[in-house]
């Protein structure tokens, strides 16, 4: 990122500092990467989410969405299997509407070798996109390769220090928990585009416990939360503002709720309606 994205960016991380009630405004530290240990202890579990329209700007054809999204998260002991599953149904602003469906599966290994991930977007029933892949690496800290099979057949570098998005929730919730604002880490997810996203998280302070009256979330009284902000960026940008953008409410226990999920042109809206908390062990 040259020095216009840099100045950029942190014009970007101070905004997102200032809309959590943070006065700070620093660059971001890389912190977390190389933990072996931390005090997190992630549980498994099922979410399930009602996904609604938040915004839309002029550049989009979007003016409603209406749908579900499921989230599973399981310890494996060896590492961590999650799957998502939306179906929605979308009407466009010059009247039309259709059915998304989008499901994905992924497993990580704990120590940071391998990361298999699948994924099928369908429109009306009608598949348009798919991806597979499958990224090794000796470790964290060696570089490795990631192999698709879909869209298309090919094999590109993963560099070293990339984390894997469980390492990730783990850093995340670790730097929340000493009371850091700031995390920069990069990210392979599944994306065919971009290998890594620079993240960059916006950690807001702390609270006990949901809101009240959210009764889908009294199961996390007592536990810790955290607002987080998310930004996928691409490494070669010139413009420092992020790809993509998430923010949620993390539990310390991995659990997200409350969800924004900002692609640009249009951002939906995630309200966790029923979670199912497995009991611990793998």
């Amino acid at each position: 990122m040259n020095a216009m994205g840099q100045a950029m960016r942190r014009l970007a991380l101070c905004g997102a500092l200032f809309a959590l009630g943070l006065e700070a405004c620093e660059d971001a530290p890389t912190v977390g990467a190389g933990a072996e240990k931390f005090d997190v202890e992630l549980v498994s579990f099922e979410a399930l989410y009602e996904m609604s329209l938040s915004s839309s700007r002029p550049s989009a054809n979007i003016a409603g969405y209406d749908g579900l999204m499921s989230f599973s998260w399981s310890d494996t002991c060896d590492g961590w299997a999650s799957s998502v599953r939306t179906v929605a149904q979308v009407s466009t602003k010059d009247g039309g509407d259709f059915i998304s469906v989008f499901s994905s599966t992924s497993w990580e290994a704990a120590d940071q070798t391998r990361f298999r991930f699948n994924s099928t977007t369908k429109i009306d029933g009608e598949i348009t996109r798919q991806v597979a892949a499958d990224a090794t690496r000796p470790g964290l800290f060696s570089e490795g390769t990631v192999a698709f099979e879909e869209p298309e057949k090919r094999t590109v570098p993963l560099p070293a220090g990339v984390l894997f998005p469980g390492r990730h929730t783990l850093v995340a919730i670790d730097s929340a928990k000493r009371h850091e604002r700031l995390l920069t880490a990069p990210i392979f997810d599944g994306s065919t585009e971009h290998i890594p996203y620079e993240t960059i998280t916006v950690i807001g302070a702390a609270r006990q416990g949901p809101p009240a009256g959210d009764e889908a979330l009294q199961s996390l009284a007592g536990l810790t939360r955290w607002p987080m902000q998310i930004g996928y960026h691409v490494p070669e940008s010139e413009e420092g503002l992020p790809d993509y953008e998430m923010k949620m409410d993390v539990y310390e226990n991995g659990v997200p709720a409350d969800l924004i999920m900002d692609y640009g042109d249009h951002a939906l809206s995630g309200k966790l309606v029923k979670l199912i908390v497995e009991p611990a062990g793998c």
